[in-house]
């Protein structure tokens, strides 16, 4: 007890001085479980049934090299993140409950990690609680939170390095996370950090060796994270490099690949929709900090934290792809820079902590009643998920023609070099082959349905595609309002 004394002492000190971000935390984590809870919806798509089944089939395979999809390798993504999200969905309850949750405790997490990054830049509990709230409801952060995705665990290992950055092996651990859900997006700290020593050294902080020494671990870092890709071009050779690192990276930043199109400043429209009435305070934020750097009133270390993701986000508007969830990992940044002007007020404590409470309390009011946080879901029951439950109770596989609409512009795609080789490997709703649960067929040409056709035990197409069928035997076992199911007949 007399060795455990100091320890208790510490945490009840640290508990008092964030006692507000910690009891954020609590109240963020239940309201949203209890959203999840009452209210449980199917997968949606895109996203969610691509890494949820692509766990699942990982572990079905005993594969864990890249996830999988209907038994093919899907080597646009790294292994790590789907097999989370398969390892918890072996779990006995629902597993459009337990991915999510998944997903929800690892926000909690990167909130976790970004109030402590932020409270080591500017010293004050409540200028760090205010980008934390802001961030929890913003809209595109309430969705991710709540939905299976990749980009939570990137941001977790991005803020995690950079708060464990002195621990090397935890920092390392963290960027494995990132380098495992978004791949090579993953290594943006180590390449922040090279030219934050560069800087150091250029400006006479350090000198040569040291310069040498910290290049020295990250370059060990790097190569540790980089196993993977060694090991996978070993396996594969020119079709993982083509797959993964041409399409899957490349690509997305030379073109707008996949119809992912937008106007030049679409980023910057989606950052002012997500913070409409903080954008002044966020380019003051900014300006002061950049007016601290230069007069030298703040560390260039302390610069970095403040500003760490903001070439991120130049870099961001640089891309030809338009996807608004690629601005997720942002968001934290720009509430911070907005909240950062309130430290100039640091002496008047009291005057903070009022001004800060009420910021905060503005941002509930607006997170949770405003944008209507309970009754805000992302998916619903439709036609499709009942479509695929309904071929399984009696087909054996599942020949999908798609939508016409979707078969003109995957051709006027594919005109233009826009697609890549796993475009057409989900049709209009990826969500049916977790629903299935047997082997789907998406069509994109009604030459290539017609053929194979036969091959397929049911069919699903829409009442203006009917005809397409004439090649084969058919006989229809359910009608919905958009789609016809039949059994094709032997």
């Amino acid at each position: 007890m007399i060795y455990a004394a100091p320890i208790i002492n510490r945490m009840k000190a640290l508990l008092r001085t964030h006692f507000l971000a910690v009891l954020f935390g609590i109240f963020l984590l239940i309201t949203t479980s209890y959203k999840l809870i009452t209210h449980p919806t199917p997968f949606y798509d895109w996203d969610e049934p691509l890494y949820v089944q692509g766990g699942i089939e990982m572990i079905r395979n005993n594969y864990y090299l890249f996830p999988m999809w209907q038994g093919q390798v899907w080597m646009d993504k790294p292994p790590v993140s789907s097999l989370l999200y398969g390892l918890v969905a072996q779990l006995p309850i629902e597993r459009e409950l337990s991915t999510r949750f998944l997903a929800l405790f690892t926000s909690i997490g990167v909130l976790a990690l970004a109030y402590v990054l932020y409270w080591r830049v500017t010293k004050n509990p409540f200028v760090s609680l205010i980008p934390i709230v802001a961030t929890a409801y913003a809209p595109i952060f309430v969705q991710r939170s709540q939905v299976v995705s990749l980009d939570v665990f990137l941001l977790l290992g991005w803020f995690g390095y950079l708060v464990f950055r002195r621990q090397r092996v935890w920092a390392t651990l963290f960027l494995f996370l990132s380098t495992q859900s978004k791949s090579l997006l993953g290594f943006y700290p180590l390449a922040i950090m090279v030219l934050f020593f560069l800087f150091e050294y250029a400006t006479k902080k350090i000198k040569w060796a040291e310069l040498i020494h910290e290049l020295r671990i990250i370059i060990i870092q790097g190569l540790v994270l980089s196993l993977w890709y060694f090991i996978a071009f070993a396996w594969y050779g020119e079709t993982f490099w083509q797959a993964h690192i041409v399409e899957s990276h490349f690509r997305r930043v030379t073109a707008s690949i996949e119809s992912h199109f937008g106007e030049r400043i679409f980023y910057i429209t989606l950052l002012r929709d997500q913070m409409p009435v903080m954008v002044i305070p966020a380019i003051a934020g900014l300006l002061l900090l950049l007016w601290q750097f230069y007069k030298g009133t703040i560390s260039h270390e302390t610069f970095l934290l403040a500003v760490a993701f903001v070439p991120w986000f130049i870099f961001l508007n640089l891309t030809k792809t338009k996807i608004a969830w690629y601005l997720y990992p942002v968001i934290p940044q720009f509430f911070f820079l907005a909240s950062y002007p309130l430290t100039v007020l640091a002496k008047f404590k009291k005057t903070t902590l009022i001004f800060s409470l009420a910021v905060v309390a503005y941002l509930l009011f607006n997170g949770v009643i405003q944008h209507a946080f309970f009754t805000t879901y992302y998916s619903s029951e439709e036609e499709h998920h009942e479509v695929a439950r309904e071929a399984k109770n009696t087909c054996e596989s599942l020949a999908v023609l798609v939508s016409e609409t979707t078969r003109t512009t995957y051709q006027t795609l594919d005109a233009m070099g826009l697609v890549i080789a796993t475009t057409d490997w989900w049709g209009d709703h990826p969500s049916m082959v977790y629903y299935f649960e047997k082997p789907i067929g998406f069509f994109y040409t009604t030459d290539s349905f017609q053929k194979k056709l036969t091959n397929y035990a049911c069919a699903s197409v829409s009442p203006d595609d009917v005809s397409y069928l004439r090649t084969a035997k058919t006989k229809i076992l359910r009608t919905f309002p958009s789609t016809r199911l039949y059994t094709v007949l032997p």
